[in-house]
Formats: C-alpha cells, structure tokens, sequence
C-alpha cells in the first residue's frame, strides 16, 4: 500500500513529465496530432500524458531523443545532453505549457 507522500510524489513527477513533453512538442514545433504519431499514441492517451494521468513507457521516447530531446530532461529534468540552441525555447516552452496546464478547463482529475 503506498503512503500518501509516496503517491503524492508520483503525482508531481507525472505532472512535470507531462509540462516537459507538452514543452518539447512546442520547442520541435510539432502540432499535437503530429506528436501523437512521432510517439504512436492516440491523442487521448497523449492528453493523460501532459496532463500526468499516465506514463509513456520509455521506449517512445525513442523518437524525440532523435530529435535532440533527451529523456534525462523529460524525465528528471536534465538538460546537459540537450543541444544549447534548444534549451532557452524548452524553458519558455515549459512556461507557457505550465500555464495552460494550470487553467481550470484543462486540469482534470489529476489537480496538483
């Protein structure tokens, strides 16, 4: 049984995942329909995805690493291994995804 810090910490990772992959979609200026078939996923699994309701499984990040978006900054936030040219747009990106993430119509049931 997890305790409730525990789930609480999976929920904020899920929740940052998801602001980071919505930046990255941004940053390779790729609309959502277009992500959704760089990582083979419906659009409506995508949509859990950024809004932290589940995880992607590694192996579909494959794509973006590719496009120099490394897992490390997806998953925890590390951006050593992503190219100096992406950073600053990933970082305004992050912004602007946090905002539209944080308005009422598009929380969801995973309120942070």
């Amino acid at each position: 049984m997890e305790t409730a810090d525990a789930t609480a910490e999976q929920d904020r990772f899920a929740y940052e995942f998801g602001i980071r992959l919505e930046a990255a979609r941004m940053t390779l200026q790729l609309t959502p329909a277009d992500m959704c078939k760089l990582l083979g996923c419906a659009r409506s699994t995508y949509t859990q995805y950024i809004r932290g309701g589940s995880m992607i499984a590694a192996q579909r990040l494959a794509p973006l690493v590719k496009r120099g978006i490394s897992s490390d900054y997806l998953l925890f936030n590390v951006k050593t291994a992503i190219p100096a040219g992406l950073i600053k747009d990933l970082e305004e990106n992050e912004q602007t995804a946090k905002i539209e993430r944080d308005k009422p119509q598009n929380k969801g049931r995973r309120d942070l």
